[in-house]
């Protein structure tokens, strides 16, 4: 970073040169101020380059940060994107990460995982706008995405499925708590058949998918949620036992 800026300062001097009046200097001057370019464009790669083979997060995140002040247009900031956002994850500054993704959002393709961050701090925002349209974009990079080279058949399905997961039951949640029940069904409907037995989105899916059915007026649809939500401990255990009886009662010939 130190000898990167003086060199850079050095260089930068030679490219604001006047060019000389004397025409036999002309030449010089012109490769000279060419060769200055390539010197100024060299330590900014410098920093790009070093960074991608450095350790600590947020020495990562310094160099980055350093190449942003030096030429916010450069060439390089653009392919360190992804390495500034998983820097900043890694070293705890969650608000720049954040401000990040939402900056690539905006003028370009952002990862998933940038995208996931987007969708977990919009819905705790409760924007419900943007966890729709970030949890849309979710969907549809990941479900369209080839699996990476070098990454296993299981855990490439393991992992596009607990951010499919993720993105459905989220947009399905949010649809549920707008009251807009029949997008709500269908976004939590495409999550279940993914998501894990044994993690808490199952039984959190279970019983959504029991309250927007119920209120849509399906019972037994909303019995059955409900009843498998019911069979497995968790914080929803004991509310959807008390469902199941509720809906008993209420209706007749339930199963």
């Amino acid at each position: 970073m130190k000898w990167s800026a003086k060199t850079a300062e050095l260089a930068q001097k030679v490219i604001a040169s006047p060019q000389p009046t004397a025409a036999d200097e002309v030449e010089n001057w012109k490769a000279r101020v060419d060769y200055a370019r390539q010197v100024n464009t060299y330590t900014e790669y410098s920093l790009y380059a070093t960074a991608l083979t450095t350790a600590d997060p947020k020495k990562q995140a310094a160099l980055i940060e350093s190449l942003q002040q030096r030429n916010p247009k450069s060439e390089y900031l653009a392919k360190a994107a992804d390495t500034l956002f998983v820097a900043y994850q890694k070293s705890g500054q969650t608000d720049k990460a954040v401000a990040l993704a939402q900056q690539v959002a905006a003028t370009g393709s952002p990862s998933e995982d940038m995208l996931l961050v987007l969708t977990q701090d919009a819905a705790k925002k409760k924007d419900r706008d943007k966890v729709h349209a970030y949890s849309a974009k979710l969907e549809e990079l990941v479900g369209s995405r080839p699996k990476p080279e070098g990454v296993a058949d299981a855990d490439w399905t393991k992992r596009k499925n607990a951010i499919l997961v993720f993105a459905y039951s989220v947009n399905g949640e949010q649809y549920f708590n707008e009251g807009k029940l029949a997008p709500a069904d269908q976004e939590l409907r495409k999550a279940l058949p993914l998501v894990e037995d044994g993690t808490p989105t199952k039984p959190e899916v279970l019983f959504f998918l029991g309250l927007a059915n119920y209120k849509m007026e399906k019972a037994q649809d909303a019995y059955n949620f409900f009843k498998a939500c019911a069979a497995v401990k968790s914080s929803y255990q004991a509310q959807a036992n008390k469902n199941l009886l509720a809906i008993r009662t209420q209706y007749h010939g339930i199963k």
